[in-house]
């Protein structure tokens, strides 16, 4: 190598800065090594191996640890988080319900309905119905044909809890609401044809 060469290696090995001397033994080997990749017949002078084995060692280290930081950011593995790893397993509508403790009972009492006349186009607050929502479901064999007809063919007749005879867009409708919680209802607005018309969330505040 050129004295030239020599001087450029040594003010970049100065600028690692001091680390424990690297036994002979080691250095010998990176020598070996170096000298290995070397062509055409370039030398490396052993004296300059031996008196600069720390800078080598040093500069040896740092591209090894370097190496070793950049894999670990970029394995996907590690990324990983264990909330991310919950959230690839979504709870079906059963257990939503018992993680709430709080699963609808069916009650042997007839389905009751009300003749509220309110107007479900409109927002709708719990504490200004003119009743209080059931939060159980009961059976519609207590209906008649037409109207058990009707939520079985809808998908309604095992999840209601009581009907509204009410309105929307000032038109007349059936309401059926089915309890989601205890404090919570999903709403569906059905025409007189038993046509749904919209479907509404609400719940107690």
């Amino acid at each position: 190598m050129s004295d030239k060469s020599d001087d450029e290696l040594r003010g970049l090995f100065r600028e690692i800065g001091e680390l424990k001397e690297v036994p002979l033994g080691v250095a010998a080997g990176m020598e070996k090594t170096i000298q290995g990749l070397l062509q055409e017949g370039k030398t490396v002078k052993t004296s300059w191996i031996t008196r600069n084995s720390l800078a080598l060692a040093a500069g040896f280290v740092a591209v090894f640890a370097l190496g070793i930081a950049l894999n670990m950011d970029s394995n996907p593995v590690n990324n990983i988080s264990p909330n991310n790893t919950n959230n690839q397993n979504p709870q079906n509508n059963n257990d939503v319900l018992t993680s709430l403790g709080s699963e609808i009972e069916v009650s042997n009492s007839p389905l009751q309905q009300f003749n509220s006349g309110v107007d479900y186009a409109k927002p709708i607050v719990i504490k200004d119905l003119p009743f209080t929502p059931i939060s159980t479901y009961s059976k519609a064999n207590t209906l008649s044909a037409e109207l058990g007809n009707c939520l079985g063919g809808l998908g309604l007749s095992e999840t209601v809890s009581f009907i509204d005879n009410a309105l929307y867009n000032k038109k007349s409708v059936k309401v059926v609401w089915s309890a989601v919680d205890l404090n919570s209802w999903q709403i569906s607005i059905l025409s007189q044809k038993c046509e749904p018309l919209d479907e509404i969330f609400v719940r107690k505040e």
